[in-house]
């Protein structure tokens, strides 16, 4: 596969996600205002989320094929990401590891949500996956600005 291959399939891809939008648009425009009429079991707000569903499922498979077909195609160039993406599952491997499951935190809340041991984990693990990106981030942005102003100073 070309450039152009790659380039095509794109712009079919994302005309085809356009036209999708454009039927969801003309079907409610046909159909009425949803709330017009107290049966809300078939109204075309129902089909415009399938519609969506859809398009993210198109979506999210063009950008994990042409992603692929980016490795293959340029391996060298795709060290870098790899290894970033590799970052990233190492970060989400220690929130995980770091995250206790424990239930002891949610006795006193009034909810009708029962936390199990594992809603507490797994809500665990997001929390602290977003704190390490977060400080890693923060530390990144730090050591931007002293550099910056070390080589103004040189």
């Amino acid at each position: 596969m070309n450039d152009s291959v790659i380039k095509l399939i794109g712009a079919g891809t994302k005309m085809l996600l356009q036209l999708l939008a454009v039927v969801f648009v003309v079907w409610i425009l046909m159909n009425g205002d949803p709330k017009e009429e107290l049966n809300y079991n078939d109204q075309p707000i129902d089909y415009g989320i399938w519609i969506s569903y859809v398009a993210i499922v198109i979506a999210v498979a063009m950008a994990l094929i042409m992603g692929i077909v980016f490795i293959f195609l340029n391996v060298k160039k795709a060290i870098p990401r790899l290894a970033a993406i590799a970052g990233l599952g190492i970060v989400a491997l220690a929130g995980y590891m770091i995250a206790s499951g424990s239930t002891a935190e949610f006795a006193n809340i009034q909810s009708n949500i029962e936390v199990t041991e594992s809603v507490s984990k797994w809500s665990g693990f997001v929390l602290q996956t977003f704190y390490i990106l977060f400080f890693i981030t923060l530390l990144a942005v730090v050591f931007s600005v002293v550099r910056g102003a070390i080589v103004k100073l040189r």
